[in-house]
């Protein structure tokens, strides 16, 4: 007498498979160092700053070959999905009517990508890379953080944000030879120009102004890094960065509310002296001599550039019709300047009202103390980028832009702060105790 094989419907199949996948996550969560690396906080960071991270290792072990940097974005990607699923499905944030202008405008860009291409506009770099760039690292990006960015917390960041760090700064050091050499002019790399370069430095610099007075390990970590990060800032002489680094820290003090914001600027400012002290005087004169320069090639080409597209969105008013300048067939290093060009005023509408509900967002959160260090530095970081895509960069390859526009979005109006301070829960705690005690005692007496 033959046996038959037990046969197993595909929806038995599934469900074993989604129960083993439910019991490895569950078992995952015990192991505080795959929390970390899971959490959102390094979802965040990986996808803000992971990229120009990593360029120092592409530059180092692949410079002929672009390899490394799709390896970068792919793992981004990875990293992200991860994070979204890590999270449980109760626990993530569901989108509100904030987001449609946005989702307007992506639609309305994409649109015009896929228009200029098949009608063989000349476009100088490739379209392929444009695609996955804007639709996977900007997108996609955006709307996984949207849905878990809320539940970014502050003992996660202080713990990968570190590590980016000594990820960016190693991979520099892997091609210290390279840098002395270009730093005479402009320091720079094949992989990471100045301006990404400058960039990079900077959001470090500020996660560490705002995290100085997290704990003590913060600031060492700021009095390590900060020096370090604060070289490479200078010598990538890039006048954008500057502008807009220092016009982002303006907001926040004026905006902020404490005493606190005072004590970490007078701490960084004696860190500042301590350097300039040690290093000399060159570093000021680097600074001052870049920024009186106004009459370089590449403020010449940008002037230009900045000419034809504004005549482009006059000739297209309304709808626009080219994601690139006629003349050089590349963007013209003007974020808003492209969106108008590229869709006209009608489609560039959605846009500025996602703007203004981003810059809402950022001031308030940066006025509300109980968002603290992640409110901040989300706030901090969308000032610095949305200065800093007037002078630098494409609407499809400005990510970072798009991750910190959208994620204050789900910070300040999908998700109302309810950690409450650290005093007032010991007061509640005592209190409670308090009243524990006085309920016994009446309880005793009334037994007697």
């Amino acid at each position: 007498m033959s046996e038959t094989a037990p046969s197993f419907s595909h929806s038995t199949n599934s469900s074993i498979t989604r129960k083993k996948f439910v019991k490895l996550k569950s078992r995952s969560r015990r192991y505080k160092g795959l929390k970390i690396l899971l959490s959102p906080a390094t979802a965040f960071t990986v996808s803000y700053a992971g990229y120009y991270a990593f360029a120092g290792y592409s530059n180092a072990f692949m410079p002929d070959s672009s390899l490394g940097a799709i390896l970068s974005r792919v793992l981004m990607l990875v990293m992200l999905v991860l994070s979204f699923f890590y999270v449980k499905k109760r626990k993530r944030m569901n989108y509100r009517l904030l987001v449609l202008p946005v989702l307007f405008f992506w639609a309305f860009y994409l649109l015009r990508i896929w228009e200029n291409t098949h009608a063989g506009v000349p476009i100088a770099f490739d379209v392929n890379y444009m695609y996955f760039l804007f639709i996977f690292n900007g997108i996609f990006a955006c709307l996984v953080l949207m849905k878990i960015g809320w539940l970014i917390r502050v003992r996660h960041i202080v713990k990968i944000m570190p590590v980016v760090c000594l990820i960016f700064l190693v991979g520099l050091l892997m091609n210290y030879d390279l840098l002395l050499e270009s730093s005479e002019h402009i320091m720079q790399l094949d992989k990471i120009n100045h301006i990404s370069m400058a960039n990079t430095a900077a959001t470090f610099l500020i996660y560490y102004f705002l995290a100085f007075n997290v704990s003590k390990t913060t600031k060492t970590e700021a009095m390590i890094f900060g020096p370090i990060l604060l070289l490479v800032f200078v010598y990538a002489q890039s006048r954008g960065a500057t502008y807009a680094m220092v016009g982002a820290l303006a907001v926040y003090f004026i905006v902020s509310k404490g005493k606190e914001k005072y004590i970490t600027l007078l701490s960084v400012t004696l860190i500042i002296i301590v350097l300039g002290y040690f290093v000399g005087t060159e570093t000021a004169d680097v600074v001052i001599e870049r920024m009186q320069t106004t009459e370089d090639a590449s403020t010449e080409a940008h002037m230009e550039s900045y000419q034809t597209a504004w005549q482009q969105f006059m000739n297209d008013f309304w709808i626009g019709r080219y994601i690139v300048d006629m003349e050089t067939t590349t963007y013209p290093h003007n974020f808003y300047l492209e969106s108008l060009m590229a869709v006209g005023l009608l489609g560039s509408l959605p846009l500025f009202i996602h703007l203004g509900f981003a810059t809402n967002a950022a001031l308030r959160t940066i006025r509300n103390k109980k968002y603290g260090l992640i409110g901040s530095l989300v706030a901090v970081l969308y000032f610095r980028d949305a200065i800093n895509v007037a002078g630098s960069g494409a609407v499809w390859s400005n990510t970072e832009f798009w991750i910190t526009s959208t994620l204050i979005l789900s910070l300040w109006y999908f998700k109302k702060p309810t950690a409450r301070s650290t005093r007032s829960r010991v007061k509640k705690r005592h209190h409670r105790k308090r009243s524990g005690r006085s309920r016994s005692s009446r309880r005793l007496q009334h037994v007697t």
